[in-house]
């Protein structure tokens, strides 16, 4: 097993295939350029488990006359994950012909968010611990995707690059001291939530230098969006909103990471139904996007989907239509028509065709949408339950026969996902009450829709519309 890859060992449902056979020559590259083994061990057990969970050492560590490219490109190939391998092996190939040839080569050292990554799998920490752990890698992959867009977007002087490095190394500290204090020996036999992890996040991010506004913008971002997937509301909007005044502070309102932190306090808005803030930075995002890029670009032409998804919350379909059109237009444009973007769009316009009673073409484009993402993500992610969601209510208005089976299976997969008091699961409750109070299963119904209503009173205010409809249902 010493050259098997870890979607090998691990029986993955996902079938070998050319990035395997690049990892199992990336091993044997590692073991001629060193005389080790990338993953020695004894038994099975043991090299199986080097292999799931631990990286080997850089090369140059035991042999330190390797040349740096080298080394870099062996561990490309020996990526944990696959799709961070070479594609197959001409690419493989091709990096190591451009070493030979002394020209620079495609392969890039791990950084700090693949650090962060190892030193998890290293130390799998119990209950709060491993809970945090997989949100913050949620968390930081936010954070550095908004640094990757930001540096492909813009003219970067090396002061500002500087800046940039900086950045991601108080992030990748801070979080690595987060992850610290939530292990045992951090704990100190304290018993530990979740809450409680995040609550000393917020505190650490407010306590950062003032004459840092990046990561303490950066910090207080995410730990608002770690609040926000959790749907607690409350905790994540002050956050939020002060990320966006540090970058609009620091960086102008025409940069890219000011103009997603707009974006991200808007979608907190649109879900705590406060449609009116969730416009105005929707707005002011759009207009950052048009000045930076400028009108019917991509990126312009990809941002009009969040107002598009906000016409569609408030019922203004004819509005959103043409809005949520073009952001497909612009999201293939940046992305290509298989992204994860793509699909997610085709989605979007699923639900939009549903609500205007396009029924054929809705179900079509969500069943598209399900079947891409169950393959690519799986069905424990949100990716793959929002168009899920779509498609069961699609079902229930077409009258299919699996409608039920479609609507319990969101419900039951939801649970186990977001967990049993999370908005999502609230919604998926009320959907599935409402078809069954319609077809002769009250009691059940009036069950589904009184733990919705519980549900709803701990997230959103008393005037929110979907905690209105849910009463309003129960008294029918």
């Amino acid at each position: 097993p010493y050259y098997m890859s870890p979607e090998q060992v691990a029986a993955r449902r996902l079938p070998p295939d050319r990035r395997t056979d690049v990892f199992a020559l990336g091993a044997t590259l590692y073991e001629a350029l060193t005389l080790a083994l990338p993953f020695p061990g004894d038994t099975r057990e043991q090299v199986v488990g080097r292999i799931l969970l631990e990286d080997p050492p850089d090369p140059r560590r035991l042999r330190s006359q390797i040349p740096r490219d080298l080394a870099v490109i062996c561990q490309k190939a020996l990526a944990k994950n696959p799709a961070r391998r070479y594609a197959d092996m001409a690419a493989f190939a091709a990096d190591l012909r451009r070493w030979l040839e002394r020209q620079p080569v495609l392969a890039r050292p791990p950084g700090p968010f693949l650090r962060v990554a190892s030193w998890m799998r290293r130390r799998p920490a119990p209950t709060a611990a491993l809970t945090v752990g997989a949100l913050a890698l949620v968390v930081i992959s936010i954070l550095f995707a908004d640094a990757r867009t930001a540096r492909a977007h813009a003219d970067q002087s090396a002061t500002e690059a500087r800046v940039q490095a900086a950045t991601a190394q108080s992030i990748e500290k801070f979080l690595l001291g987060l992850f610290e204090a939530s292990t045992p020996d951090g704990r100190r036999g304290e018993s530990l939530t979740l809450a409680d992890v995040l609550a000393r996040g917020a505190e650490q991010a407010r306590r950062e230098p003032a004459d840092d506004p990046a990561t303490r913008a950066a910090l207080m971002m995410a730990i608002g969006q770690a609040y926000f997937g959790l749907g607690t509301y409350t905790e994540a909007e002050p956050l939020l909103s002060d990320a966006v005044s540090l970058r609009l502070q620091s960086l102008g309102s025409e940069d890219q990471r000011t103009l997603a932190a707009m974006n991200k306090l808007a979608h907190l808005y649109n879900a705590q139904a406060r449609f009116d803030d969730a416009e105005r930075w929707y707005l002011l995002a759009q207009a950052g996007h048009v000045n930076l890029y400028g009108a019917e670009s991509p990126e312009e032409q990809e941002n009009r989907g969040n107002l598009g998804y906000l016409y569609w919350r408030t019922k203004r379909y004819d509005d959103a239509e043409p809005l949520l059109l073009a952001s497909l237009e612009g999201t293939i444009a940046l992305h290509g028509e298989n992204s994860g973007h793509t699909v997610a769009m085709m989605g979007n316009l699923g639900s939009l065709f549903m609500k205007q009673g396009k029924l054929a073409a809705a179900e079509r484009l969500l069943e598209d949408a399900v079947t891409a993402r169950r393959a690519t993500v799986g069905e424990m992610s949100a990716a793959f339950l929002s168009p899920f969601a779509g498609l069961a209510e699609v079902r229930v208005r077409l009258k299919r026969p699996e409608a039920e089976a479609t609507l319990r299976e969101h419900l039951l997969l939801t649970r186990q996902f977001a967990g049993a008091d999370h908005p999502d699961t609230a919604m998926s409750l009320h959907s599935l009450g409402i078809f069954l109070a319609e077809h002769g299963g009250e009691e059940e119904a009036v069950g589904c829709l009184q733990e919705a209503l519980q549900i709803r009173r701990a997230h959103v205010k008393p005037d929110h519309p979907a905690l209105q409809a849910t009463l309003s249902s129960l008294v029918k």
